[in-house]
């Protein structure tokens, strides 16, 4: 087989996308689910996340998936009532579903890395780093809840595939913007993506900022009228 093919457990994802170097932990209770993690733990502790189309949907086919999903790494496991699996993993690798391989208690698929990522000439490296980090920077001046040990250590990569994907891991980003970022194997398209939502996660919060500002003035106009009134 391909370097670039492996045959992994797969589990689908109902309302979450999984980055490259996103750790984070999700709950299992759908029974092939549930296998497909045990398999993958026999095997070398690897599995293949992809996420549904629609969350609804109970055993869902190949069309009810999308593409592009990612290897990822199992760090622990805990059991907890009702047959409910508590899964931490760490996303690795994009990768793309070519097909189901036949297993009746799990899903097994045929995975193809996406290993095609080509770096920008270095001064357009250089400049979409400048870029994203400023931008960034101001993320998190209007953004209290981001953590500044994050945002000093992303700073300071000169890894533009890291930063990217880790800026990412640390917004509030709906899965299927998620979704449209893991998609976006070449670095250039990411790049751009991710440069439109910072900049429009800094607009919103200005717009917010200002509606409470005014608010914040009506109320104390208000308060000053009925105390003198």
């Amino acid at each position: 087989m391909r370097e670039d093919m492996l045959t992994l457990p797969v589990i689908a994802l109902r309302g979450m996308t999984i980055l490259p170097g996103m750790v984070v932990h999700f709950d299992v209770s759908r029974q092939k689910s549930v296998n497909a993690l045990e398999q993958a733990m026999v095997l070398n502790q690897k599995i293949f996340l992809i996420t549904q189309k629609n969350p609804e949907e109970e055993n869902p086919s190949l069309d009810d998936l999308y593409k592009i999903g990612v290897v990822a790494q199992i760090k622990q496991l805990i059991k907890l009532q009702n047959n409910i699996i508590r899964v931490l993993v760490e996303g690795q690798a994009r990768a793309a579903l070519n097909c189901f391989l036949e297993e009746e208690n799990y899903l097994l698929g045929e995975i193809e890395l996406l290993n095609t990522e080509t770096e920008p000439e270095e001064t357009v490296k250089e400049a979409m780093l400048r870029i994203i980090k400023d931008l960034l920077i101001r993320y998190s001046s209007v953004n209290t809840k981001l953590n500044r040990e994050t945002v000093r250590i992303l700073t300071e990569t000169q890894d533009l595939g890291y930063l990217l994907d880790q800026t990412a891991n640390n917004m509030p980003l709906s899965y299927e913007k998620k979704q449209k970022l893991l998609e976006a194997s070449d670095l250039t398209e990411r790049y751009e993506e991710i440069a439109v939502i910072l900049n429009n996660e800094i607009e919103v919060f200005r717009i917010r900022r200002e509606f409470q500002e005014e608010v914040k003035k009506k109320i104390d106009k208000n308060q000053k009228e009925y105390i003198f009134a």
